[in-house]
């Protein structure tokens, strides 16, 4: 009998452990999958952004190259209902789009929509003007292709909030989370009954500055010089030892480049520069020129704040007779670059 009783006891031990495990699995699984619908809805919202921005300045002009055909042949419901939502014309289970010329936007790195496969893209719409990732992003059990109302409540709740809240109550706030060629100023709020606390990054333990914040939490102040992930290891108030994590990706301390791609001279009155702005990082905020030397690159900066001709399409054209130009770039962490270019 005392058998018995005890078999079914570890039965129903065993059961527990497995539903906490399942609930544990799910729960980070929901959590993952949060995380990277904010990271996808962030970055169609920057796009958006950007793409309403260049309408407003060249009166309702798109940023396009080519179009596109998108085949909703073998979606689902949800998906085409996505489209349907926001009034586009579907004809034969087929969307027509345009493919964004990112040369033509201040914007800056991202992390789709630039690979060599054919729907790795991101569209507009000619007829509403929204904006599409062509190949769908898949997560969970739901695949996106534009902000849909779901996304758009994750990034409005995601934007309210200045903090960054770990999942073991470890408060993380910043001083900025836009590019920057600055460091960064970091408080690390961390329970005060936590102990053996320390603040680490990939390469080394960070030297910090602790304070009483209030009476739960101590904070904890830094500054870091470029971007890397901050590891705080403590000791939770049940003894268990615990990692909480936050990556710094927005600071950029790099100058941009431009190269000169192609000089045409073989109209008679005119010369076609075509030029090309590089930056891996934060991305290229805008590119000027002027016909006159400018060769000083602090007096450089203060001229073409408010002087200099603006460069479209990544092309200019000059007369025929101007012998060089100063070129101008600028990222969006406010680094720049000043060059003289003969135009042979």
């Amino acid at each position: 009998m005392k058998k018995g009783i005890a078999m079914v006891t570890l039965v129903a031990v065993i059961s527990i452990m497995l539903l906490l495990v399942s609930i544990i699995t799910i729960s980070g699984i929901q959590t993952s999958n949060t995380s990277r619908k904010i990271t996808f809805a962030s970055e169609l919202d920057m796009l958006q952004d950007a793409v309403d921005s260049y309408r407003t300045i060249n009166n309702g002009e798109f940023p396009i190259s080519d179009f596109i055909v998108l085949d909703l042949k073998t979606a689902s419901e949800d998906v085409k209902n996505q489209f349907v939502k926001n009034d586009e014309e579907i004809l034969n289970d087929t969307v027509l789009l345009s493919k964004i010329d990112y040369t033509k936007l201040d914007i800056g790195n991202i992390k789709r929509g630039h690979s060599d496969t054919q729907d790795d893209i991101y569209a507009v719409s000619n007829k509403t003007g929204i904006v599409y990732y062509a190949k769908g992003q898949k997560i969970g059990n739901d695949t996106y292709y534009t902000l849909t109302e779901e996304l758009k409540k994750l990034l409005e709740y995601n934007k309210k909030s200045d903090e960054v809240l770990s999942d073991n109550a470890i408060i993380f706030v910043t001083n900025t989370n836009k590019w920057t060629n600055d460091n960064v100023s970091i408080e690390v709020k961390v329970p005060k009954e936590y102990t053996d606390v320390s603040i680490a990054n990939e390469k080394n333990t960070i030297n910090v500055d602790k304070e009483d914040f209030d009476e739960n939490y101590y904070v904890y102040k830094f500054n870091v010089e470029e971007n890397c992930t901050i590891n705080v290891s403590y000791t939770d108030k049940n003894g268990s030892n615990k990692v909480s994590s936050f990556s710094v990706m927005n600071i950029d301390k790099n100058n941009p480049d431009i190269e000169v791609s192609r000089i045409n001279n073989s109209n008679t009155n005119k010369k076609f520069v075509q030029l090309k702005g590089i930056d891996l990082e934060s991305g290229i905020k805008k590119i000027k020129y002027d016909s006159d030397k400018i060769n000083n690159d602090n007096i450089g900066k203060i001229y073409f704040n408010s002087n200099g001709i603006d460069v479209n399409n990544n092309s200019i054209e000059v007369d025929k007779n101007i012998p060089y130009i100063t070129l101008y770039v600028e990222d969006n962490a406010g680094n720049f670059n000043i060059k003289t270019i003969e135009l042979n």
